[in-house]
């Protein structure tokens, strides 16, 4: 008789922590980017911010370097657009 085994969690307790640390991350970094900021009347949003600008690249190599993930911050919007716009130092 065959009986359909049920797959066994896999990894030990380092790995599940691991994954439970990367979700609450997340789940922190998603409310971060839907809360909005409040300067004076107008409510603003959070944008997805290279922190090296993209206009200041020269070549195609460059650009794909620079759309890395850790080229990116969560940033709110009347800052990002406002404030530091296109310059590497803020």
């Amino acid at each position: 008789m065959d009986k359909t085994r049920q797959p066994k969690m896999t990894g030990n307790l380092f790995s599940r922590f691991f994954l439970f640390i990367r979700i609450i991350v997340l789940s922190l970094f998603w409310i971060l980017f839907f809360t909005k900021y409040k300067k004076g009347e107008k409510n603003y949003g959070w944008d997805l911010d290279h922190i090296i600008p993209t206009s200041s690249v020269n070549t195609e190599d460059e650009l794909i370097k620079l759309n890395h993930f850790s080229n990116i911050q969560p940033l709110c919007s009347y800052i990002n657009r406002y404030i530091k716009k296109n310059n590497y130092e803020f």
